[in-house]
């Protein structure tokens, strides 16, 4: 985990564990151009969490809650810190076209075709 003066860089579309000590979990991010943010997450029993993304600033831009799905955040170009708090810990990722230039991981959909999924929502 990193800290809030060392966070560990997060890598487009990659999953991350973290653990229960809020005071540690500080990730950062950067987005090239304005563009949405995709986040998803859950704690280690597949509940909720919550994450604060924070400017380079450390001015809290928004407060997600993730129940074990994932939520989008149309975000301006800049630094980001991002910080997951669960004291169970859990695991997230994040996804953007506008961060590194890569697109968001997904699988693509065929129209009328019938998918089957598992139940770790991060990927």
């Amino acid at each position: 985990m990193g800290s809030i003066l060392n966070p560990t860089p997060l890598t487009n579309g990659t999953s991350y564990s973290f653990d229960g000590s809020a005071s540690d979990n500080y990730y950062s991010f950067t987005l090239n151009s304005d563009g949405n943010v995709l986040v998803s997450g859950s704690d280690g029993n597949n509940n909720y969490i919550v994450a604060n993304i924070y400017n380079s600033n450390l001015a809290k831009v928004k407060t997600l809650v993730l129940q074990g799905g994932s939520e989008s955040e149309l975000l301006s170009a800049g630094d980001y810190f991002f910080q997951p708090i669960d004291s169970d810990g859990g695991s997230f990722s994040l996804s953007s076209t506008a961060m590194n230039g890569t697109p968001i991981l997904a699988t693509p959909l065929t129209n009328g075709t019938s998918y089957s999924f598992d139940g770790s929502a991060s990927d």
